[in-house]
């Protein structure tokens, strides 16, 4: 047991030095040097498919060169490890670790011991394994980042003083986390991103003061029996009460073929889920209205007639074509057409609910989803929407009078119809009106 505790003990050690190996340091000349000195290993190397990158420790023996190759290449193409026991002297033992590169396997950590590797220590080297993985994963964008930054020139300070602190903010965290779930040690990277001094975590429950309880839950739950080295999104929370959010990776800490803890590695990718929901919203939004586009329109249709069909509740369907846009664009240029079709839009969504849906289907054509109204209920909406939209004009004089027409069509509970057809009866009934408009004229 006391073995099994100094283990745990060189294992924090080594986390924690090559957390702090700097980026001009040799991740995997460094990597097996920490196997050496932490963990009396005879040697350890790092390999890829076709070269020794980092070595430390005594002379390989009981390898040829073609057959340790061949082990390497094995554990490259199934991502396992692998053992060799006959290979060493003095009834030795070798094993051969996946290091990852995204979700393929291009490295491989040898390390052989002159006895047999016990389970708690081979738990440790897959930890380290994973860890080197993260730490790759992260200097490789880091060094795009710096390489990035050195092209800019002085005009671009703002610009490169934004990058800088990018850079500092992508450094992984890591902590680990014991039985009770609470903190047992912490990186100042991590310290740093979650704003505590690192002493003043130690001892304090991780899920009551930096997870969600379901994140939090799930990292105590892998103490005991979860999936390791998965990588999970979360959010994690701040000293100030902020969040942000991290992807982190699971490794577990064994002492005597018992899970004593785990080790925490996360990184902050608050600026890449803002990036995909900047993507999301631009793919289902119309740019010059800022409604949503046609295709989310019907996707969203589609779904609400589902609901009317299994009973849940009526809708009402209201299709709109804004008048005289052709003449505006005419008589005053595109750019006021497009004023045009903006100051209706603005009164629409002004005056429906988050739950109504207006869509803009195409040129001057708008689709208006109304969840729960009867055709009643609808027109009393339009009528609202049309006497804000004069009050709009009296407020703001335009050289034209801006106005829409419309058509609606109402489907009760339980009642099918189809996409295509329900557009055409509205389109039908708008045709109607905008045809009753103009012999009134």
């Amino acid at each position: 047991m006391a073995e099994n505790r100094l283990a745990l003990q060189s294992y924090t050690k080594a986390v924690q030095y090559i957390m702090h190996l700097m980026p001009q340091q040799d991740l995997w000349e460094n990597l097996t040097e920490v196997v050496i000195r932490f963990f009396k290993a005879e040697w350890a190397m790092v390999v890829t498919k076709d070269e020794v990158i980092g070595k430390a420790g005594s002379q390989m023996t009981g390898f040829s060169n073609k057959k340790f190759f061949d082990i390497v290449h094995e554990v490259i193409q199934t991502g396992f490890l692998a053992l060799e026991k006959e290979t060493c002297p003095a009834a030795g033992e070798a094993v051969f670790l996946p290091i990852g590169n995204g979700l393929s396997t291009d490295k491989v950590l040898a390390i052989a011991h002159p006895e047999a590797i016990k389970k708690e220590l081979m738990d440790i080297y897959l930890g380290l394994a994973s860890l080197a993985d993260a730490v790759s994963e992260n200097r490789e964008y880091r060094l795009s980042l710096e390489t990035l930054v050195a092209k800019r020139t002085r005009e671009y300070e703002l610009a490169t003083r934004k990058n800088e602190l990018i850079l500092k903010a992508v450094g992984e965290g890591i902590f680990g986390v014991d039985l009770e779930g609470c903190f047992t040690f912490i990186n100042p990277a991590a310290a740093l991103m979650l704003k505590y001094d690192e002493n003043e975590l130690l001892g304090r429950p991780v899920a009551k003061t930096i997870m969600s309880p379901l994140s939090g839950c799930r990292v105590l739950s892998e103490n005991g029996a979860g999936i390791e080295n998965e990588r999970v999104e979360s959010i994690f929370y701040r000293a100030d009460g902020t969040s942000f959010f991290v992807e982190y990776v699971i490794s577990p800490v064994m002492d005597n073929e018992e899970r004593t803890g785990c080790v925490v590695v996360f990184r902050d990718i608050t600026k890449r889920k803002q990036e995909e929901e900047s993507l999301k919203a631009f793919a289902c939004t119309d740019i010059l209205t800022g409604v949503a586009n046609r295709r989310t329109g019907i996707e969203i249709l589609e779904n609400e007639l589902q609901q009317v069909k299994n009973g849940r509740y009526a809708v009402s369907i209201c299709f709109l074509d804004i008048d005289g846009l052709k003449t505006v664009n005419d008589l005053y240029g595109h750019s006021e057409g497009d004023a045009y079709i903006r100051i209706i839009t603005a009164v629409i969504k002004k005056m429906i609910r988050e739950t109504d849906t207006l869509s803009r289907l195409g040129g001057d054509e708008f689709l208006l989803i109304l969840p729960g109204l009867t055709i009643k209920e609808a027109q009393k909406v339009i009528e609202r929407i049309k006497t804000e939209l004069k009050k709009e004009i009296a407020d703001n004089p335009k050289p034209y009078q801006p106005d829409f027409s419309y058509g609606i069509e109402s489907l009760q509970a339980e009642e099918a119809v189809d996409v295509v057809k329900v557009l055409e009866l509205a389109d039908e009934k708008m045709y109607r009106n905008k045809t009753d408009k103009k012999q009134k004229i």
